[in-house]
C-alpha cells in the first residue's frame, strides 16, 4: 500500500511517509520539534512560577484553558500546581532578609548583614509615626514609649526647630549657671 505525500509539521516540505502516523520528514525535524515543545513547556512552567501570574493569565496568553496549563505543568514538573506554589511561598518568605528583603542563603539567619540587624534593633517597625513638624512618615526608635518627647519628631533637626526644644534649651542653660 502506497501512502500519499504529507507535509512535514516542522519544515513544511512534502515527503513520502513510511508509516501512517508519521508527522515529520526526518529525524532532524522530529528532534527540533520535540526540543521546541520542551522549551515551550519550560516557558509555561517559568511563567506560572512568577508570583503575580495565575494559570488563567498564562492560558489566555497561549490561547488555551487554565486546566490545560495545569495539565502541562503537572506533566513537566511531576507535582500539582497548588503544592508547588505553597512550597515556593514558604521558601520565599523563609529566605528573605527581614529588613531589606534581599534573598538569603538557606544557612543564613534572619538578616543579610550586621547593618540590617543593627537597624532592626534600633527602630520600632511595628508603629509608623508622623512627624509633628514636617508631617513625614517615620519609624521611631525602640525606646520612644519610655521617653516623653521621642517618637513625635523624625529627626533632631525637626525637634530643634520647635518651641519645646527652645524651652528645654533655656532650662538646660539655667541649670548650668
Amino acid at each position: 500500500m502506497k501512502l500519499t505525500k504529507k507535509e512535514c509539521l516542522w519544515c513544511d516540505k512534502y515527503y513520502q511517509p513510511r508509516t501512517i502516523t508519521a508527522k515529520y520528514c526526518s529525524k532532524e525535524c522530529r528532534d527540533k520539534a520535540r526540543r521546541t515543545i520542551t522549551r515551550e513547556r519550560e516557558e509555561v512552567v517559568n511563567q506560572i512560577l512568577l508570583p503575580h501570574i495565575t494559570l488563567d493569565d498564562v492560558g489566555k496568553f497561549y490561547g488555551v484553558t487554565r486546566e490545560r496549563i495545569r495539565g502541562l505543568f503537572k506533566a513537566e514538573v511531576g507535582r500539582g500546581y497548588g503544592e508547588v506554589k505553597k512550597d515556593l511561598f514558604k521558601i520565599s518568605k523563609k529566605f528573605l532578609c527581614l529588613m531589606c528583603g534581599i534573598r538569603l542563603r538557606p544557612n543564613q539567619k534572619l538578616y543579610c548583614s550586621e547593618k540590617c540587624y543593627r537597624v532592626s534593633i534600633k527602630f520600632d517597625f511595628k508603629s509608623e509615626r508622623t512627624c509633628k513638624k514636617c508631617n513625614k512618615q517615620f519609624y521611631p526608635h525602640r525606646n520612644w514609649k519610655h521617653v516623653r518627647s521621642t517618637g513625635t519628631y523624625c529627626s533632631q533637626k525637626c525637634y530643634m526647630n520647635t518651641k519645646q526644644f527652645s524651652e528645654h534649651a533655656k532650662n538646660m542653660w539655667k541649670a548650668k549657671k
